[in-house]
């Protein structure tokens, strides 16, 4: 959904369907894999943010819900 963001870049809103969702998080430069979470469950009807933190080598995914 989002490309080639660097640090404290931020992408636009993407309209996705309701359900669970595997999230990949790539270098890059590269192209490597960095980080997967499997599972992510997107509800109908709510707004989310999905915030990728920390270094490169302990990256961690945070949902949060910004409307219900």
């Amino acid at each position: 959904m989002a490309g080639s963001l660097g640090s404290n870049a931020a992408s636009g809103y993407s309209t996705l369907a309701a359900g669970n969702y595997n999230v990949t998080i790539r270098n890059a430069a590269t192209g490597a894999v960095l980080q997967t979470v499997n599972g992510i469950t997107l509800s109908s009807g709510q707004t989310n943010t999905i915030y990728v933190v920390g270094p490169a080598s302990t990256l961690a995914l945070l949902v949060a819900i910004d409307r219900q």
